[in-house]
């Protein structure tokens, strides 16, 4: 086994603790979503902040903790107090600022500051059906691991999320709620940072080319476009098809890019923008 797989490892058992605790705080202080049928802990930004806590242990930065934390009290305040969304993307420009601004020269820290304001609120919102945000950047992390990048940061993203996803099955027992979300894109726009290649954000296509969507249908309508709805690409697809179904076409982008991401990541960017383009023409 090669040495990440160790952190992996570690990372995956902590958070059944970490997420079981959670479980515990999101019940004990009533911060739960309502399903129709039960209630449901919307708090597993805390079971993330917590691994990333030992994280610390293994070499992940104070720096890059400090970022992650203020991301994750940033979320833990939507789930409780509800923020507007011009709110939160103020405090993602100012925290990714913070992020970038002692480690590139101007041109290239406006470049990845503009992927921040993009990436950041497109994974958010993707957060719309149950899995699916969790299962995405799992394949996104999946392909920075084969570009090469074996931060601790992103072994123990992928430790967790395992652990998750046995939380997180039908039914349900957590949610990554506001806190998880937040955390959770913020920490994959700074593990695209790390590798500093642009070409690499085209993993995230499809809810890019979503957010972008929503956002020009909503101005042409003349609505806000921080205004929320059901809307998005993956609720269309769920009402279509459910689910399990809804995930795996969002999913189809990265799957390919991943594919094809050894021949060439220029084709296989080309390639996931296409079947992004594709599934919005067609679904929508």
């Amino acid at each position: 086994m090669e040495s990440f797989g160790w952190e992996v490892i570690i990372a995956f058992s902590f958070s059944y603790f970490s997420i079981y605790f959670a479980r515990w705080f999101g019940w004990n202080f009533r911060i739960l979503d309502n399903i129709g049928i039960r209630l449901i802990p919307r708090t597993g930004g805390i079971g993330l902040i917590l691994t990333f806590t030992l994280a610390l242990f293994f070499g992940l930065s104070l720096e890059e903790y400090s970022i992650l934390l203020l991301a994750f009290l940033v979320g833990f305040l939507d789930d409780v107090f509800q923020l507007e969304g011009q709110k939160k993307l103020f405090f993602i420009v100012v925290f990714s600022l913070i992020f970038l601004m002692f480690r590139f020269s101007e041109p290239v820290m406006l470049g990845w500051l503009i992927v921040a304001v993009v990436v950041i609120p497109a994974m958010m919102v993707s957060d719309g059906i149950d899995g699916l945000l969790a299962t995405h950047t799992f394949l996104v992390l999946m392909v920075l691991l084969m570009y090469g990048n074996r931060s601790i940061m992103l072994l123990f993203m992928l430790g967790f999320l395992l652990m998750f996803f046995i939380f997180n099955a039908q039914p349900a027992r957590i949610f990554l709620g506001d806190s998880g979300s937040m955390l959770l894109a913020f920490a994959t726009w700074m593990v695209l940072v790390q590798t500093n290649n642009y070409w690499l954000v085209f993993a995230l296509v499809m809810p890019i080319v979503d957010l972008v969507t929503v956002a020009v249908l909503r101005y042409v309508k003349g609505v806000s476009p921080f205004k929320e709805d059901r809307n998005h690409i993956h609720h269309i697809l769920e009402r279509k098809f459910g689910t399990h179904v809804a995930i795996l076409i969002y999913s189809l982008p990265v799957l390919f890019y991943m594919t094809v991401f050894y021949s060439s990541v220029y084709l296989a960017s080309l390639i996931a923008l296409m079947c992004a383009l594709v599934i919005e023409v067609v679904f929508r």
